[in-house]
Formats: structure tokens, sequence, C-alpha cells
């Protein structure tokens, strides 16, 4: 009988099978005299098979066979397994006979079911917003019957502007309309708010309440006395800057309410730059609130350039015409002479040049001194210093202003003032001007002097002057100052000199 794998594998015994040791024993045995008994086979006994650990500890026949033999009781345990699965899908699928033609019927069950349990909601939902929505109408009527009616605009003055909205009921919506008579738009809104007001009558109440403020405005630009309304035109200004009103709006000319604020007062310029104004928008010409404010006639015109200055505005802006702030001063015939002055010693410190000129050629203190010079046919007497008219011409002779002799604007404006002032007027101009000429640009004046006629005594007053002998000091100071050019306030005090040379170097007598 042949052996099969397994059986030789597993060291399997079957019928006839014949030991190899007792071939051997049987021909040794040739020699000796056999045996009369019968020889009965042996019996080998199967090695015993330890339980496998994971790994084979023998590496020869019987670490193979051990190893067969746990592959064997893996591959019919997965076997069970995997019928006793494909018992229990079978007895799954034998507990249903329904087709997927049943399962699609049932799922179209399922959704009108849920259909018609929405409609179902849908219908309780609607009558109870019904019923919620009339009695929320209900306590809206109630709630309006206290409603003030109005069907109109309500004029309203500066006096009980604050008590009108202040102690308005709480559920009225209050339109506030600043106007000007004079204005075809506002004419235009006023008509649109009275339509609008008489539509919705329980809704808003219309006030117009900006005409008295900007008349107020229109008084104090005129000089006129308004007492007892300053105080509510803060108040309303306040109250509009309050509730977040555009403070960089600019009208038809590209001003904003800082432009007409710097021509008014210094507490409504405080406000708008408070409440986040640009200090440095111009309008159609140029000009910014800077500007206005010293073209401006109120005495706190020198706060509010304090104020301005304080928020960092630009001091070097120049308007179409190249004027600058100090243009606008010293061109201002309104002002007095001693806020001009304060404001013009104020723009020297923080910088600004005193020789800077505009389009014209023409400096700050050309427009200045214009204001006194008498002209010729007139017998007023010459300026007199006692009456500080000069004070901004000397400031700005102290920051830098001066005679150039090499430019030719500057002599051509020698020749028309010769022409146009008188003598004592000229005379007592020079004298302003004497700390700062040198020999040289007194012979310069001289000679364009000379072209002219009927300016004798000023003429000799020139030539006397010419012929003086200047000391090392004078010529010193007059080098250092033009040096400096236009900048001499600020930039003196950097010098690291004494106090009297610097007094003296500024004109501090």
């Amino acid at each position: 009988m042949s052996l099969g794998l397994d059986d030789k594998l597993l060291g399997e015994k079957v019928d006839n099978y014949c030991s190899s040791d007792e071939g051997e024993r049987d021909d040794d045995s040739d020699d000796e005299p056999r045996s009369t008994e019968a020889v009965q086979p042996t019996f080998v006994p199967e090695p015993e098979i330890k339980e496998y650990n994971g790994y084979s500890t023998n590496t020869g026949p019987k670490g193979v066979i051990n190893d067969w033999r746990e592959f064997k009781r893996l591959e019919t345990e997965k076997k069970g397994e995997q019928e006793r699965e494909r018992q229990a899908l079978l007895k799954k699928l034998s507990m249903s006979c329904r087709s997927h033609l049943d399962d699609e019927r049932e799922k179209q069950k399922d959704e009108q079911f849920m259909e018609q349990m929405e409609r179902e909601m849908d219908e309780i939902e609607e009558e109870f917003m019904k019923q919620y929505r009339e009695k929320r109408i209900e306590e809206m009527r109630k709630a309006l019957q206290n409603v003030p009616k109005f069907g109109g605009v309500v004029p309203l003055s500066s006096n009980d502007f604050v008590d009108q909205i202040d102690k308005e009921n709480p559920q009225v919506y209050i339109i506030v309309h600043v106007y000007e008579d004079r204005s075809k738009a506002c004419k235009t809104m006023n008509g649109c708010l009275e339509s609008l007001a008489q539509e919705y009558q329980l809704e808003t109440d219309v006030i117009n309440a900006g005409h008295e403020v900007l008349l107020n405005e229109e008084r104090l630009r005129n000089g006129q006395n308004w007492q007892g309304k300053d105080d509510t035109s803060l108040e309303i200004l306040s109250l509009l800057v309050y509730f977040g009103t555009s403070l960089n709006t600019m009208d038809r000319f590209g001003q904003t309410p800082l432009h007409h604020a710097a021509r008014v007062s210094a507490q409504n310029v405080k406000i708008l730059l408070e409440g986040g104004a640009n200090s440095d928008l111009m309008d159609n010409s140029g000009r910014t609130a800077l500007m206005e404010a010293c073209n401006s006639s109120p005495q706190d015109a020198l706060t509010v350039v304090q104020y301005l200055m304080d928020r960092g505005c630009n001091i070097f802006s120049t308007d179409q015409d190249g004027c600058s702030a100090l243009h606008y001063i010293c061109m201002n015939k309104s002002q007095l002479v001693s806020i001009k002055t304060e404001i013009v010693y104020k723009l020297l410190y923080a910088g600004l040049s005193a020789t800077a000129t505009d389009k014209t050629g023409k400096m700050a203190i050309c427009y200045d001194f214009q204001q006194y010079l008498c002209r010729r046919s007139n017998l007023i007497s010459p300026i007199k210093l006692v009456d500080d008219r000069l004070k901004v011409t000397q400031a700005l002779i102290q920051g830098g202003a001066n005679y150039n002799r090499k430019n030719q604007r500057h002599s051509k404006s020698i020749k028309d003032a010769v022409a146009l002032y008188n003598s004592p007027s000229l005379t007592s101009l020079l004298m302003e001007f004497r700390p700062v000429l040198s020999v040289s640009s007194l012979k310069s004046i001289r000679e364009n002097v000379l072209a002219s006629d009927g300016q004798g005594e000023f003429l000799r007053h020139l030539t006397d002057l010419t012929h003086q002998v200047q000391s090392l000091k004078f010529m010193c100071r007059i080098n250092i100052r033009d040096t400096l050019k236009g900048k001499c306030l600020p930039k003196i005090d950097l010098l690291p000199l004494p106090r009297t040379l610097k007094e003296y170097l500024s004109l501090i007598e």
C-alpha cells in the first residue's frame, strides 16, 4: 500500500509496514541459529505534540510537522466560522419574503405619512401665528393711542431745541433739518418734509432747527451781539456731534463745519476737533481751517489757532495763490494788532518761514505794512510807533523778513512804494528795517529811490544811514541772520550762545 505525502510526513504506520531496523537485524542473524518462535512487531509510540506557542521550537522535520498541524487547525477553524456566518445569513433571509418592490412601496408610504404630518403641523402653526399677530396688532393699536399726532413740520429755535429733543415721547422718531433760508435746496427739502409729515402723521416729528444756529453765526460774523444764545448753540453742536453727524461734509464751496467754526469761536472748534474733524481739509480755493482762523475777527482767534496747531494741523499749507497762514494773518484788517502779533509769533516759532512768498513774489510782511503806509496825496501824520501799528511788521523782521537786493521783485516793490507813499511813512518803515539792513542793501535802496521824485526827506535820511559806520557786532548779526534766512526765531534758540547774544540776534532790545 502506497503512502501519501500526509502519511509520510505524519509518520502513520499501515499494514505490512517493515522497519529498517528489523531488516538489518535479520541480516545480522544469518549466521546465528534461527529461533523457532515467531517474531512480534514492535510498537513505536507517536511523539507527544506540545501546544503551539506561536513559533516553532524545532527546526528539523518535527518543527515542520508542528507548523503544518497548526496551519490545518487554523484553516479548520476559519472554515467553521465562515459556515456559521453563512447559516446565520440564510436564516435571516428566510425570515422575510418581501421583494425590492415591496420595500419601495413601504418607503413611499412612510414619505406620504411624513408629508401629512408636516401639513398638519403647518396648519396648527399658521393658526397659532394668526392668533399671535392679531393679539400683537391689538397691543400696538393700543400703544399708538398714546402717541401724539403731528401732520406737519414744527419750527424750532435754539432756545427750545434741547427741550424738544429730550422731552419728546421715546416712541416718536425725530428728524432734524438744519437749513438756511437763502438756499433753494433747503426750501425744496422743507416742502418734501411737509408732504412726508402729512403722510406719516403717527411716526415722525420733523423739526427745522438749524436756521437759528446759522443765523447766530451770521450775526457774530457781522459783529452783532446775541447774548444768551452762545451756550444753546454749543449744546446743539455737541448734540449733533454726539449722534454721529459727519464732521467732514463739504458745502458747495468745499468748506467743512470746521472752516465755519474757525471764524466763529474757539469752543465750536474744540467740539469739532474732539469729535474727530479733519483740520487739514481744503476748500475749493485751497484754504484750510487755520487760514480761516487767521483771517477771522473774533477775539479768541488766538485760541482757535492754538487748538488747531495742538491737533497737528499742517501750518505749511498754501492756497491756490501760494498764500500761507502767515499771509492771511497779515492781510487781516479787522483783527486786533495785539492778537495778530501773538499769532505771528506762534506761527514763526512753529517753523513757518518769514521769507516765504506767494505766487506774486510778496512776503507776508508786504501785506502788513501796506495797510499803514500813507499815500503821497494823504496829509495824515506819519506812523507813530506808540500806536503799535507796526508790531506785526517788527515780529516778522525778528523772524527773518528782510530786503534782498538780489531779488528783482524787491527792487520793483521799493520803486512802487516810493511812488505811492509819502516820505514820513517810508522813513518810519525804514527805521524798522534798520537793524537788519547791511550797507550794500542801503545803497541798493538809495539807488531805487534816486529814480523817483519828491522823496527828498526820505532820500536824505537814507543817505545818512548809508554813511554811518557799522560795528563788527552789527555786521556779525546781519551775516548770521542771513544764514538762518526766514527761520531766525526757532533756530536762534538752538544756538550754543549766551542769553544776551541770543536776544541781540533776535532783535530784542
